[in-house]
């Protein structure tokens, strides 16, 4: 059974609130992607919030969300039985760290970087950081500290068929007074996308998992890449 309940998906049941960031409503779409609607009016995130939210159509056709779940036992059969695990909870921290636009993760895929085969996660994760406080390096630290590293410390075990584990995360930055001021002025005026990918080795992704180590050290022996150009950090 795909361990999908634990993380707050719920296929085949119709689900009509917005619940708060720390239990989301996920949308299972199709070829082993999962879809996150994050809400902007007013203050939708708040802890008591419940906000209603248009469903796509055929949401709860009980066919449909059967060629999902295959869907996503494909992705756990290809990729290894905590794949779907790992999707689910890079979308929970994108939602837990401010995600204002639509938060998706797509199905994984391969990829070889220095001889060694990576499994990729590419995540959306619909945050906007402020650039009249968070600089471009601060955006790369902060993603990996809030999103991919708290996401594999979620984890109860890692067994994935890779020689280590890829996350690109996607996102939006511009300048802004507040919160209230963006989301006044969203999904319009997003700001400028960026994505940055960190290729984090297996032997560091345990331990990340097992908590015995620290996500700075890890960050600095990890290969990033944002824009198509790989990033030294100080």
């Amino acid at each position: 059974m795909l361990p999908c309940a634990e993380f707050g998906i719920v296929p085949g049941v119709r689900q009509t609130r917005h619940r708060t960031r720390r239990s989301p409503p996920f949308l299972l779409c199709g070829c082993g992607s999962l879809l996150l609607f994050a809400l902007l009016a007013g203050d939708a995130c708040g802890a008591d919030a419940e906000q209603k939210f248009e469903q796509p159509q055929g949401f709860d056709d009980p066919v449909r969300n059967e060629e999902m779940l295959k869907s996503l036992a494909e992705v756990a059969r290809a990729f290894g039985p905590d794949a779907v695990i790992l999707q689910t909870a890079l979308l929970n921290e994108a939602v837990r760290n401010g995600s204002l636009l639509e938060a998706r993760v797509d199905a994984p895929a391969y990829t070889e970087r220095d001889g060694r085969k990576y499994v990729v996660f590419t995540l959306e994760s619909g945050i906007v950081y402020n650039d009249n406080s968070v600089s471009a390096e601060e955006r790369v630290r902060r993603t990996w500290r809030d999103i991919v590293a708290t996401a594999f410390r979620r984890l109860p075990e890692l067994n994935i068929k890779g020689d280590g584990v890829a996350v690109s995360v996607g996102y939006h930055h511009r300048s802004y007074e507040d919160e209230r001021h963006l989301r006044d002025e969203l999904p319009e005026k997003r700001g400028e996308a960026e994505k940055v990918s960190y290729f984090v080795g297996l032997e560091d992704a345990h331990r990340l998992v097992k908590g015995t180590a620290d996500a700075d050290a890890v960050l600095h022996r990890t290969a990033i890449v944002r824009g198509g150009e790989p990033v030294r950090l100080e």
